[in-house]
């Protein structure tokens, strides 16, 4: 209250010793132009410069952070069995090849005779060759035999060599388990399989689903009065509830031509890369999207503008330091600061702070 008295003591001086109105306008507060100097002796102003930049659009959505379609893996079972032994769970990080659990199976025992017949077979081909070599040198032999027992070693080389790369993918280490493998680095997202749990070779379910977080993608929903202003490859700022200090950034790199029909949305997929593996899947994400519009206007701190009878005002320091009320219409409120359409040109100064109490003393 003091303050106010102070103010309204101030412009009673100010309007013995200046003549200047503020604004033309019908609806313009009318008053006597104030001093800067006289003003900043009784309160604490901060005079904001308008700078002209390129105008700004700013879209506010919600999403959620998903998995990057891209760097995920899901885990199959090569042949049906038992798990003996699991040897990894949900939150694990896991490195490619690192075992994730140890499955007993009557199939991986099957290719474990076969591999062992295999082999059998082919020292049996190789030495009846040898035996048709020194045979077909001696003329003992026909062309036509000693071709067929170079065909049987090489049949039963294929059948070796396929027997072997069934074992590699199954990982056995004994006639009758096979070990389960990460095939990529990454975090286990989703764990399908228990110790003493059965499964089939068929079983499309995956026994493990691994994902590289290292990158992953946030599905924003866009409302329909935002659609025209959303471009593949625009810049977008994230931030979640865990961190509110830390600002996330990614690309569009999807947009979704299809409105969801419960809400009115549609979605869009952001690529944000997230070596801190701080994200997680599931988390609630704020997206905020800027694009830089082809016309430069001039902008101030929002906290400037006034409004006052169905109009907005700033408080200009002009000539002399002289502080007068005049009318500005925005254009578009981005983060702290409002574009104006007209009122104001660049260059110009405008009170930032207690410009209300002032404004109010003003007009009154």
């Amino acid at each position: 209250m003091r303050l106010h008295h102070v103010l309204l003591s101030t412009i009673a001086i100010a309007s013995l010793t200046a003549c200047n109105h503020a604004d033309s306008d019908d609806d313009a507060p009318r008053a006597q132009a104030l001093s800067l100097d006289s003003v900043s002796k009784n309160i604490p102003i901060s005079v904001d410069t308008v700078h002209a930049t390129a105008a700004e659009q700013y879209i506010s959505l919600t999403g959620r952070v998903t998995y990057d379609e891209d760097l995920i893996s899901r885990v199959v079972p090569f042949a049906g069995g038992i798990a003996v032994d699991v040897r990894a769970d949900i939150g694990d990080q896991v490195r490619k090849g690192q075992s994730l659990a140890v499955v007993q199976s009557a199939e991986v025992m099957d290719v474990s005779s076969q591999a062992a017949a295999a082999r059998s077979n082919v020292a049996v081909a190789e030495k009846s060759l040898h035996a048709a070599e020194i045979l077909h040198k001696s003329g003992l032999m026909t062309d036509r035999d000693y071709e067929a027992a170079v065909r049987e070693v090489e049949r039963t080389r294929s059948e070796l060599q396929r027997t072997q790369d069934v074992s590699g993918l199954l990982g056995s280490s004994s006639s009758s388990n096979y070990t389960v493998k990460s095939p990529r680095t990454g975090t286990i997202v989703q764990r399908a399989i228990t110790q003493g749990s059965h499964f089939r070779a068929d079983d499309d379910s995956p026994l493990f689903t691994v994902a590289d977080l290292s990158r992953v993608w946030v599905l924003a929903n866009v409302y329909e009065s935002d659609i025209n202003a959303v471009r593949e490859g625009d810049s977008v700022a994230i931030q979640v509830i865990a961190y509110p200090d830390t600002t996330f950034h990614g690309i569009i790199n999807r947009i979704y031509s299809v409105l969801d029909p419960g809400n009115r949305t549609m979605k869009i997929k952001i690529q944000v890369s997230n070596p801190r593996l701080l994200l997680k899947p599931e988390m609630f994400a704020n997206v905020v999207i800027r694009r830089k519009e082809h016309r430069y206007l001039p902008s101030v701190k929002t906290t400037s503008l006034i409004f006052h009878n169905n109009s907005h005002w700033v408080l200009v320091v002009g000539a002399n330091d002289k502080i007068s009320p005049r009318k500005v219409h925005p254009y578009r409120e981005v983060g702290d600061r409002t574009y104006i359409m007209d009122g104001l040109a660049e260059g110009e100064h405008v009170v930032a702070s207690n410009q209300l109490l002032l404004f109010n003393a003003i007009v009154q």
